[in-house]
């Protein structure tokens, strides 16, 4: 039996999802489009950019020979370079001296050839932010030493002793131009550290800016602990939560009280406030109190009204007191979540402070070893000094390295139709609207009695229309089952438009036909007769004024009757028919329709497949539940099935 429900459950997934697929296919081309689209409109609009690389080989030397009690001989084999020979010289290479040098060579360049303007939004903006100091007033040669720093990217490659240089320009010439001045410039400064006296200090004088950055931190830090209580964020933090919690699930509590139901609390957040807890006791007491004189006075009499109205001001003093402290609830919720994003905030900045403090101490460890090694190492001859060679020297680019067309077409192709299936999925999890079966059976958790296919317009000018009939056939074998001695049966839908009245005219001829007494009691005077056998809508109302008397149906008008007028009239025509087919007006508009159902023995809802909503076909069903005596199922018309049949029927 379990394989055979797990086969049931997958094959009704995969219907879903098909049908999902199917129905917001428009959504999912759409997405498709859209996002290929984008890529390729980049692809085809953005202006080519070329990237130009080099790469740099560090040699190792004798730095660390000293340290090593072995004769010359032995020494080579100890000739490493370590990750951290590779970071300096990465250092060097990024160090403001280099990137001078390759600047001054780029001016010089282009002398007597003024560079191309800026656009002029992007001047003004650039100007505005200067003014506004948000910009370091800065010349043009400053600007380019900065912007060297940002676009010249310089990474290890990993298990080597090789650093590679990247650098990205719209013009590859340039491109391949700045990034040898950038490689000159490097060897020179690489000369004058190794070759020439002042590597000791360079490192040192690196060591004591990091120093003096390392030091403002640690002020920082300790400000904040001050600032902080301590610093400890994550206690606070706790508590916080704690009460965050409480106070939410009080404030879930206040929502769900639903309105007339007050008196039912039992939640002791709730009832520890002491005004709500004595309107809560006092309206119980005078529910109590009224059931006692109901049961000795008429309901018209002075003690049972007086009693009522003391039941109503108790009820108002017991939602005052409930909206007041859901009010304060409300408040203090807001305040709480409110100091725990400071205290968040608080402690992604702690964190961001020792993150730094711990990385500037690194570096600053590292550049203190550097120095002390260079003291020790300027001892050695020229031969013993680490060297570099450029292994690759940048070349001119062919092709752009963004965009790629081919690339982006095959990236925009392997996200676009995931992505478009996955749209189509969120609009159906998202579409809270009733179209099948299962809906209303799961989200409802009524049974449906029959299901009728929505037609098109072609079908029904055909005379095709036959589903609103077979439905009704179905709905009648449901009524020989549970009501077989007949009765008054209420037909209503939650709202205009959704087939009620054309329902309960096509019950009502089926029964007719089939030989029963049937009397169609309509209470909306825009349905004033039988229908045809056609059973569209358009094409039933036009039927109700053109068709002939059928032998078995009368029809028992109620528009312009009282409840109570009405419900003398319904039981008089149920002496003399087999069947009474009340005509409801809709359950959900607010009208009183539901008062309907209480003067019949069942009621059937019909619910449209074809938009109505989950909450508007929810209220209509509570208002048959609680008002009607029994409430058979639900009739879905117009069903929608956008799965050809063929695939649905396979899968």
């Amino acid at each position: 039996m379990e394989p055979k429900q797990t086969s049931e459950r997958k094959t009704d997934t995969q219907r879903k999802l098909i049908r999902a697929l199917f129905q917001w296919r428009w959504t999912a081309i759409g997405f498709f489009v859209v996002f290929f689209g984008f890529l390729m409109l980049i692809a085809y609009t953005f202006p080519p950019m070329y990237q130009v690389e080099a790469k740099v080989l560090v040699k190792p030397g004798r730095q660390n020979a000293p340290e090593l009690p072995v004769s010359m001989s032995d020494s080579a084999g100890f000739f490493v370079t370590s990750q951290e020979d590779v970071n300096s010289e990465i250092e060097i290479l990024m160090s403001r001296a280099v990137r001078a040098v390759a600047v001054d060579r780029i001016i010089a360049d282009r002398a007597g050839k003024p560079p191309s303007p800026p656009p002029k939004f992007l001047e003004i903006f650039v100007e505005t932010c200067q003014n506004l100091g948000l910009f370091p007033k800065l010349s043009e040669r400053e600007q380019m030493i900065l912007k060297f720093g940002n676009k010249v990217s310089v990474d290890p490659i990993p298990l080597t002793n090789v650093f590679e240089i990247k650098y990205k320009k719209f013009s590859a010439k340039d491109a391949e131009r700045d990034i040898r001045y950038i490689l000159d410039a490097y060897l020179a400064e690489h000369a004058k550290v190794h070759r020439l006296p002042g590597s000791e200090e360079f490192f040192e004088e690196k060591a004591e800016e990091i120093d003096e950055d390392l030091q403002k931190l640690e002020d920082d830090l300790t400000r904040f602990r001050v600032e902080n209580d301590g610093g400890d964020l994550t206690l606070k933090r706790s508590l916080l939560l704690e009460s965050l919690t409480a106070a939410e699930q009080l404030q879930l509590t206040l929502t769900d009280i639903s309105e007339g139901q007050e008196e039912l609390i039992s939640d002791a957040g709730v009832l520890e406030n002491r005004e709500i807890a004595f309107n809560r006791e006092r309206l119980l007491q005078l529910k109590l109190d009224l059931a006692q004189a109901r049961l000795r006075f008429n309901e018209d009499s002075t003690q049972v009204t007086g009693i009522k109205d003391q039941i109503n001001a108790a009820r108002e003093a017991l939602t005052e007191s409930l909206t007041r402290m859901e009010k304060a609830t409300t408040r203090n919720v807001n305040s709480l979540r409110e100091q725990l994003r400071e205290v968040e905030q608080k402690r992604a900045e702690y964190d961001r402070l020792v993150a730094q403090r711990d990385l500037l101490k690194n570096e600053y460890l590292s550049h203190k070893a550097k120095a002390t090694e260079e003291s020790i190492n300027r001892a050695l001859d020229e031969e013993g000094q680490i060297s570099v060679r450029v292994i690759q020297w940048p070349s001119v680019p062919e092709r752009p390295w963004f965009p790629d067309r081919f690339l982006m077409a095959i990236f925009g192709l392997i996200l676009a139709i995931p992505g478009a299936i996955c749209a189509a999925l969120l609009r159906a999890y998202l579409h809270s609207r009733v179209e099948t079966v299962s809906d209303v059976e799961k989200e409802l958790g009524t049974p449906v009695l029959a299901s009728i296919r929505k037609l098109r317009a072609s079908a029904v000018k055909q005379g095709r229309a036959t589903e609103m009939a077979q439905g009704a056939v179905l709905v009648q074998g449901t009524l020989a089952r549970e009501m077989p001695e007949g009765g008054v049966l209420h037909v209503a839908a939650s709202g205009l438009g959704e087939g009620a009245s054309s329902f309960a005219a096509a019950l009502a001829r089926v029964g007719a036909e089939g030989n029963q007494r049937i009397i169609l009691a309509q209470v909306d005077p825009r349905n004033p007769g039988v229908p045809a056998a056609d059973d569209s809508e358009e094409a039933l109302l036009a039927g109700l004024r053109e068709s002939e008397q059928i032998p078995g149906l009368q029809l028992l008008p109620l528009a312009g009757l009282s409840l109570d007028q009405a419900g003398r009239s319904l039981q008089a025509a149920k002496q003399r028919s087999d069947w009474v087919i009340l005509d409801g007006p809709p359950l959900a508009s607010g009208g009183g329709g539901g008062a309907y159902a209480t003067l019949a023995d069942a009621s059937i809802l019909v619910i449209s497949g074809v938009g109505v909503h989950l909450e508007v076909a929810r209220r209509g069903l509570d208002v048959l539940r609680r008002l009607s005596p029994k409430v058979l199922g639900a009739v879905l018309n117009r069903r929608a099935q956008p799965v050809p049949g063929l695939l649905y029927r396979r899968v």
